[in-house]
């Protein structure tokens, strides 16, 4: 007996070394989880990249990948990779409709050249929030005094998590599930008041969506039940307390009459001019619509919930102030080039805006709205990287396909826009955008104005790199574009931590530069100059 035991255990160990010795002697992955932590449902695809590197003798090729859900798709090359080679792989999360937590395994399949298969597996997570988001119209005051709101609750010690069970707390689920059953959803803003730009907004919010979730579901509440609107960081008060508050659905999309009117606008009633009053509340209070070409899409999908959403919202707000809209339509298309395409992605991408235009009159036309008073405006795009398969794989340019329809008020803001640009110059090549700088917090407030007082704001991307180092042209460019990318990304979560929906953020243009003095013949100021990224803000 034991002896018996002995060669069981002595034959489990070497099982365990050997499955040890094979994982490290084959291909391994830098990492076998991502967490995207806290994103957007509006700004549709996320993307992250994982590398793995062959540590064996043989050579090894990708034959297969597939994920737990169609939302997780993968590019990767399928080249053989001899030993100390690393590739990456692309995974691309789509959380459009999948609201809440989500975490998706992946599985990717190696063949060596000797015939052995082995497959390793990866994982994404994070929480999509903003399920049906619209932008907040609480500018100024605190949500106490607002008629929209029907309970909140305060938590005074905004850096502790919502963990303490309180009988207020308690009190706020049992209101927020009475409400969810009498509307079929409860919809709830997060506040945070707090007077340091470089507090952590993320990892607070991400806190109190996933306690909140957690306890209504406990409660008996289904997830989907739950909608949580884009949240409000204030940054300019001296107060220091989170506040989350059951916003009343039928008075949310009413615009708040106590705002500042912005102007007066002449109308004919009846034979008789009269002045219409636009205020900002009003401006931001039109929904926007967002959606991705895929699959040979040239038109709006009318089938789509959000697209059904708009169009009852958008109805709903501007009957009978058909003549005081303008149709702002934004299509654009990838610089990616496919072999089975006989057009120009330009053509394309104006034929699939001019096509979803049409098609957007003839439902409001249907929801009887007088179109023939409205005006309308497409801007047709070709933005993203040049086509380069070895820095990008094909998926990565689908993020550029797409959609957006803004209405607004035919209204301009009077107040002087100041500087009308941004610009961030690095020190070394892999240095990342500081968010916390006071220029970018003054140029983001300047594109919070525009889109609170004209509804949206255009702006144009730029960046460059140096001609510095001995990495090829192609990747100089990729590092160009990687801080385009960067810049975008902060903002749109600063304007997001304003309550102000990305998506009413138009790119016009982006443009990458490789420039400067040749290596080894500038000074280090001539390569920093040519090591920038800059935003402008265009008419």
């Amino acid at each position: 007996m034991i002896l018996a035991m002995r060669f069981i255990l002595l034959t489990s160990f070497f099982f365990i070394v050997f499955s040890a010795f094979s994982q490290e002697g084959s291909v391994v992955f830098d990492r076998v989880l991502h967490d995207f932590k806290l994103i957007e449902e509006e700004r549709g695809v996320v993307i992250t990249e994982f590398f793995f590197t062959n540590n064996s003798k043989d050579k090894y090729s990708v034959v297969g990948t597939k994920s737990s859900c169609a939302c997780a798709t993968m590019g990767v090359s399928n080249k053989a990779f001899g030993r100390g080679d690393t590739l990456s792989l692309m995974v691309a999360y789509d959380p459009t409709g999948l609201p809440g937590k989500f975490n998706k395994s992946i599985e990717v399949s190696f063949k060596s050249n000797k015939g052995e298969e082995i497959k390793r597996y990866l994982s994404i997570k994070g929480i999509t929030v903003s399920l049906s988001a619209k932008e907040s119209l609480i500018k100024k005051d605190s949500l106490q005094k607002e008629k929209n709101v029907t309970y909140y609750y305060t938590q005074a010690e905004v850096d502790k998590k919502i963990n303490d069970k309180s009988e207020d707390y308690k009190l706020f689920l049992k209101r927020s599930i009475k409400v969810a059953l009498m509307h079929k959803n409860v919809k709830l803003l997060i506040t945070i008041y707090h007077p340091e730009p470089d507090f952590e907004f993320e990892k607070l919010l991400r806190n109190a969506y996933e306690t909140l979730k957690n306890d209504l579901m406990e409660e008996g509440l289904p997830e989907q039940s739950v909608i949580f609107l884009d949240p409000k960081v204030e940054l300019s008060s001296q107060e220091k307390y989170l506040q989350i508050s059951i916003i009343n659905e039928d008075s949310y999309l009413t615009p708040n009459v106590n705002e500042d009117v912005l102007a007066e606008l002449p109308i004919s009633v009846n034979g008789k001019i009269e002045k219409i009053q636009i205020n900002s509340a009003q401006q931001v209070a039109l929904p926007v619509y967002f959606q991705y070409f895929r699959n040979g899409l040239r038109d709006i999908d009318t089938t789509n919930v959000n697209f059904i959403t708009f169009l009852t919202e958008l109805t709903e707000q501007i009957k009978g102030k058909e003549e005081l809209v303008e149709l702002k339509v934004i299509s654009s298309a990838s610089k990616w080039v496919y072999a089975s395409d006989d057009f120009d992605n330009g053509y394309i991408a104006n034929l699939r805006g001019n096509n979803s235009l049409e098609t957007l009159i003839n439902q409001l036309n249907a929801k009887k709205i007088n179109t023939s008073k409205t005006t309308s405006e497409l801007q047709v795009k070709v933005i993203g990287p040049a086509m380069n398969k070895r820095n990008y794989v094909s998926f990565f340019y689908r993020q550029y396909q797409y959609l957006k329809i803004i209405p607004v008020y035919k209204v301009e803001a009077k107040e002087i826009r100041g500087a009308l640009g941004f610009v961030n110059y690095y020190n070394e090549s892999k240095e990342a955008l500081d968010p916390r700088q006071k220029q970018f917090y003054s140029f983001v407030d300047q594109l919070a104005y525009l889109i609170k007082n004209e509804g949206s704001v255009k702006i144009r991307l730029e960046g460059s790199s140096s001609k510095t180092g001995n990495s090829p042209m192609d990747t100089k460019e990729k590092l160009a574009y990687t801080r385009i990318e960067d810049l975008k990304d902060n903002l749109e979560r600063e304007l997001y931590k304003r309550g102000l929906s990305p998506q009413r953020l138009i790119i016009a243009e982006e443009l990458t530069l490789v420039q400067g003095p040749e290596p080894k013949k500038g000074t280090p100021e001539e390569y920093r100059k040519a090591q920038y990224v800059k935003a402008i803000i265009v008419d």
